[in-house]
């Protein structure tokens, strides 16, 4: 299940969006080589208590709670922005 040892090509194709108006776009699929491992995390993904839906969601998880002085909040988008967080800079704060 986990991605293959020797490089491959990830396969790649389109679902027409009918929903919508001619001319109908495509919604581009990537099939990765990482796609079974996801399949096998996906039922993991959402249970964590540090996992937020949205910021209602946010909102009722911060209320009563404060930081100490020394505290700062911090927020990633790892779906967005995973590859753009300065690692350095990231575990300094930890």
């Amino acid at each position: 299940m986990l991605p293959p040892s020797e490089p491959t090509v990830p396969g790649f194709y389109g679902l027409p969006k009918i929903y919508k108006p001619p001319p109908i776009p495509v919604q581009p699929i990537v099939r990765s080589v990482t796609y079974n491992t996801a399949k096998i995390l996906n039922p993991f993904v959402g249970k964590l208590p540090h996992h937020l839906v949205n910021s209602q969601d946010f909102v009722s998880k911060r209320k009563g709670k404060k930081l100490d002085e020394k505290e700062i909040m911090v927020s990633y988008d790892i779906m967005a922005l995973f590859t753009s967080i300065p690692t350095d800079e990231t575990l300094s704060v930890a």
